[in-house]
């Protein structure tokens, strides 16, 4: 009986070694792997063709998860310059095929796109099993706008992307998938689709294994939820982001969160609470609130940006959602594995728990009474509130607080510009204004005042006469801390940042606070200091300066 013939060569390694060549080989990457070949287009670069997803500067991947500013800001983005992926190996037997297919799907993430065709979606319903039980990144995308990548900035001028620009033949950029909508042929045709993929993935994904982010912009609730709806038969998922609307909508973004807190906990029986919150003692009850987005604490738990801390009101209009603002960037890059298809609710209809923009829950002022009283404690005590432009707006903004919250108020920083560097009469007037307004609504005992007036370098840098403009710049200094120090007498803190003459910020907050006041340390509220290389000339105080 002749013997069983040999194993070949790479088979008779073994796993460990094999899985180490698969990787060496390439079947493992960083970026995500787009697997839509029906409509993805050729790109082009100004007469420079490119093939699909090649650019100047390599895979921008890295770039956008190390968050390199000038990279993931603005400038030529291509989504991928890495190899292509060694198909060979799928090919050379069945036992390398399983063993190929495993790793590959289940040590990349992945981005399926449909552009204009449901053909694009058909890998989804040919993949093999093993293939799909092993994946554990996917993006499902059933419209992408308005280029085909998804990206969501476009020149219609010149028809491209701003984020890759790059054009595309047909118009395919400016012919972008539309919204879905009950009735439309091609919206009926993409759901009916997806609910056939669903089915699928029910029978197949493992329990707790798959990250899914889903991107469906849909025109209204009722198609959002046809939409939706496919999904509820899918297995427990480890994690989920969900967006259903190109603009911000309340209803839809309900839609996605409660969608995907149900997938990513499964059906569970949930008991009746032992103790219902608005029993629970008054200092716990803040304390819970002090965790959500309503207080600082919701932050610390999500990311390390300190902006977040601070609610921005510019011209008196208070802005409800803090998000990431750098650049054309307005997305934080931790709502989706792929750095790139943004499902932050500071933009879209959309829910992601990975999402570090804080987007405030308002919804809990109208709880209850007793909610109301406590969120507004939280909320105004505990976030500091940056107020720019003209000081009569910022008045008619304070105007319309509440009287409880008013008294609430801890922490405002004043930032006055560029535009007032001088502090003339008018502002002087609106100045006092504001403080006497403050003086009889807010608690001034435990109420800490910043003054930002850094950018007052820009004028002198710009000024043919330095040492006038500072001395000019110097009274205003004055006249606006004798304001302070007429209207406020009785501050928790003051602090003051100066564009120039730094030396004189101590001067000018102890003449506020008094002799002994230390700024740096503060009574309640300390001031963070940074070391400034500069010229003395910008550091001294000026000669003109007397004593106050």
């Amino acid at each position: 009986m002749d013997p069983s013939p040999p194993l070949p060569p790479l088979l008779s390694l073994p796993y460990d070694i094999r899985r180490r060549i698969f990787v060496f080989a390439g079947l493992v990457r960083e970026c995500p792997i787009t697997i839509t070949p029906v409509s993805r287009p050729t790109l082009y670069f100004g007469t420079q063709q490119l093939s699909p997803g090649l650019g100047f500067y390599g895979c921008a991947y890295p770039y956008r998860k190390q968050r390199v500013p000038d990279r993931v800001s603005h400038g030529y983005d291509p989504e991928c310059d890495c190899p292509d992926l060694p198909k060979q190996l799928l090919c050379v037997c069945r036992s390398l095929h399983k063993e190929a297919v495993e790793l590959l799907y289940g040590e990349n993430k992945f981005v399926v796109r449909a552009h204009h065709q449901v053909e694009d979606l058909d890998i989804l319903k040919t993949l093999p099993v093993y293939g799909i039980q092993a994946l554990r990144y996917l993006l499902i995308r059933l419209n992408s706008w308005p280029c085909a990548r998804g990206h969501s900035l476009s020149n219609p001028k010149y028809d491209c992307c701003v984020i890759c620009p790059t054009r595309a033949p047909q118009s395919r950029i400016s012919a972008s998938d539309p919204e879905l909508s009950t009735g439309d042929g091609f919206s009926e045709s993409i759901i009916k689709c997806w609910t056939e993929i669903c089915h699928r993935l029910s029978g197949i994904v493992i329990p707790g294994t798959l990250h899914l982010e889903f991107i469906c912009d849909a025109q209204d609730l009722q198609t959002a939820q046809r939409v939706i709806e496919p999904m509820s038969p899918l297995p427990r998922l480890k994690e989920c982001s969900i967006r259903l609307g190109r603009k911000k909508d309340y209803s839809l973004r309900s839609l996605a969160q409660s969608t995907a807190v149900q997938l990513t906990r499964g059906v569970e029986k949930r008991k009746p609470p032992v103790v219902s919150f608005s029993s629970l003692p008054r200092e716990i009850r803040l304390r819970i609130l002090w965790f959500t987005n309503l207080g600082p604490g919701g932050i610390f738990l999500k990311s390390t940006d300190h902006e977040l801390e601070t609610i921005h009101v510019d011209r008196g209009r208070f802005a409800h959602e803090i998000g990431f603002r750098r650049g054309f960037r307005t997305c934080c890059l931790d709502c989706s594995f792929t750095k790139l298809h943004c499902s932050c609710p500071l933009n879209y209809a959309s829910y992601s728990a990975s999402c570090c923009c804080r987007v405030l829950p308002l919804e809990l002022f109208l709880v209850s009474q007793q909610m109301h009283v406590d969120a507004v404690e939280v909320f105004f005590s505990t976030n500091t509130f940056e107020f720019r432009g003209p000081f009569s707006d910022t008045q008619k903004m304070l105007e319309t607080l509440s009287p409880r919250s008013l008294k609430q108020l801890r922490h405002l920083v004043f930032d006055m510009g560029f535009s007032n560097p001088y502090f003339r009469d008018q502002d002087q007037l609106q100045w006092h204004s504001l403080l006497s307004f403050m003086n009889k609504h807010c608690d001034i005992s435990q109420l800490c005042i910043a003054i930002d007036l850094s950018s007052d370098i820009d004028t002198v840098l710009e000024a043919e006469d330095e040492a006038e403009t500072i001395e000019m710049i110097y009274h205003g200094y004055v006249a606006l801390v004798r304001a302070v120090k007429t209207e406020l007498s009785s501050l928790t803190d003051f602090h003051i940042d100066l564009g120039i003459s730094w030396d004189l910020e101590p001067v000018l907050e102890k003449y506020i606070m008094g002799p002994e006041y230390d700024s740096e340390n503060g009574n309640r509220y300390s001031k963070t200091v940074y070391e400034v290389a500069g010229d003395t000339f910008y550091r001294q105080i000026p000669p003109c300066h007397k004593d106050l």
